[in-house]
């Protein structure tokens, strides 16, 4: 019976206590209920406007970031198109090198033989070299065809051009007359030689055609570095605004908020009147 008078006493203790701090609530909210003023009409209406204000501010601004996030994403978009073509660009750029760099060689191998005495050996050399001299500038004219019909503007110009110095450097292949004989041997190389190593023979314009190919292939990537690196910039720029203005948004959502007091106004208590 002791312990639980004990228990008893206790829990009629806590609630006396309990009692005590309700009352102490009750009369704080009481005192504070008929001392803060009552808003007027025309607070009301101050509030109101600034919540039509603030709430045609914030759809404004929703409107503005998806229109910002709609363009970016149409920039990204087209910046790994234009990495996509610069890519295929280059791997198609590689067929029409490749058979350039046969066709010099193949004119340099014909320019040594024609360079050498009269025998049915040679003769038959030079036939073969000249043969595949021929096959790889056709070659070079069907890879540069290709590329050209699949560009526009001036990427398309620029391979239209290659494609017209491949075309005469082909026709002068095909018009290259070789020796048959011992008779015409010397006569016929010297010619042979000037339509492949002069100034304007088959050699050096395949070396032109292959040197503006490979500085188009480093101008056409370093363009897409800028363009990478300009967007990378931006992004960093746009990432830091967005974190200024969640920052911002968050400070000005913790500052105390609430009806003013007529303390803190210095305006006179207003009683409620109650009907």
């Amino acid at each position: 019976m002791a312990i639980s008078d004990l228990v008893a006493g206790t829990i009629a203790e806590f609630i006396d206590y309990a009692m005590i701090v309700v009352t102490f609530m009750v009369v704080w909210y009481i005192i504070k209920f008929f001392l803060v003023a009552p808003p007027t009409k025309e607070d009301r209406k101050k509030q109101e406007e600034e919540r039509v204000a603030k709430g045609k501010e914030t759809r404004e601004w929703i409107a503005d970031k998806l229109k910002t996030k709609a363009e970016k994403e149409k920039e990204r978009k087209e910046a790994l198109k234009k990495k996509h073509e610069q890519h295929e660009r280059e791997e198609h750029l590689k067929h029409p090198r490749a058979h350039l760099i046969e066709a010099i060689e193949e004119g340099e191998d014909l320019f040594k033989i024609l360079s050498k005495k009269y025998s049915p050996e040679n003769v038959a050399k030079a036939e073969e070299s000249h043969k595949h001299l021929v096959k790889h500038l056709k070659n070079v004219n069907k890879y540069l065809r290709r590329i050209r019909r699949h560009e526009k503007g001036e990427i398309r110009d620029f391979f239209n051009q290659l494609y017209t110095y491949g075309g005469v450097a082909l026709e002068l292949a095909e018009n290259i007359s070789l020796p048959e004989g011992l008779v015409d041997w010397d006569t016929k190389s010297n010619e042979a030689k000037k339509h492949l190593g002069s100034s304007k023979g088959v050699v050096p314009l395949c070396g032109v055609i292959l040197k503006a190919i490979d500085d188009f292939i480093v101008s056409d990537k370093m363009k897409l570095s800028v363009e990478e690196k300009k967007q990378a910039e931006e992004d960093v720029k746009e990432a830091a605004s967005e974190a200024a203005e969640k920052k911002s948004a968050r400070s000005s959502s913790e500052r105390p908020s609430g009806r003013t007091s007529s303390k803190a106004t210095g305006a006179k208590p207003v009683a409620r009147v109650r009907k």
